[in-house]
């Protein structure tokens, strides 16, 4: 917006942002990925599918096979919003949509303790999900 030191700060970023810190990050999106479909394979009953491209990441529930549009998404699904809460339960925030990207102040350390958080998160969800809020089982507001 025209903000010179956002523009200085922004021309210094684009000059560190070199070709093979762009092949690292998307790398460690690929290990992201891998982690969390991993995770996922435990969880069959989940119906978890992960999508990646370089260092982004989106996870469905919901849905078996792969996500070719929109319209495949299952952006409701009760199961992405019990996770989203639970991995920010176990110190980890992305996007409430279950998006995700690695960063240049990333590495295979932190992806390594996402993916653990994040498998610990969806056995959350997964718990979340399978217990009704207390005014279904009887008790009253």
């Amino acid at each position: 917006n025209g903000n010179l030191m956002t523009m200085a700060a922004g021309c210094v970023t684009l000059d560190l942002l070199t070709h093979s810190e762009i092949e690292r990050i998307n790398a460690l999106g690929a290990r992201l990925a891998d982690g969390l479909r991993r995770s996922l394979a435990e969880r069959p009953d989940l119906h978890g599918v992960v999508n990646d491209c370089g260092s982004l990441v989106h996870v469905t529930f919901g849905i078996e096979g792969d996500v070719c549009k929109f319209s495949d998404l299952k952006l409701d699904s009760p199961v992405a919003a019990a996770f989203h809460l639970a991995a920010l339960a176990e110190g980890i925030y992305f996007a409430p949509r279950v998006f995700m990207n690695t960063s240049t102040a990333m590495d295979d350390q932190v992806v390594d303790d996402v993916i653990e958080a994040c498998s610990l998160a969806l056995e959350r969800a997964v718990d979340a999900v399978e217990q009704p809020p207390l005014r279904n089982r009887g008790f009253s507001s």
